[in-house]
């Protein structure tokens, strides 16, 4: 089997102006802080690349339709505070990703919302 591809900075280049472009072209269908990210966070596009395979249509597709989702829905404006404590203490944070890394940050995160 062969390894999965891995994405180039000229793919992640490609990506990013082309989904700027489609902002550009439509900016109230988009939030300012994915746009910020976008502009900053090479990583954030290497995912989009990775998932789809380093295809680079493939991958502004998912981002651009993504980003259009969470401006439909609000996702970036939702607070920590709209939610009751009864639910934050039901999520069970174990400190790693999917891929098993830890990550201290999130974990002292999460766990303040279980005292509250």
């Amino acid at each position: 089997m062969a390894p999965a591809p891995k994405p180039t900075p000229a793919l992640v280049a490609q990506v990013r102006t082309a989904v700027l472009a489609l902002y550009d072209s439509a900016p109230e269908l988009y939030e300012e802080s994915d746009i910020a990210r976008l502009r900053s966070e090479d990583l954030l596009v290497e995912r989009y690349l990775t998932r789809e395979q380093c295809d680079p249509l493939a991958a502004i597709e998912t981002m651009n339709g993504a980003f259009r989702f969470g401006k439909r829905q609000g996702i970036g404006s939702i607070q920590d505070s709209e939610f009751s404590p009864e639910l934050l203490s039901l999520i069970q944070y174990q400190g790693k990703d999917k891929s098993g890394n830890r990550s201290e940050e999130h974990t002292s995160e999460l766990q303040s919302h279980h005292d509250l």
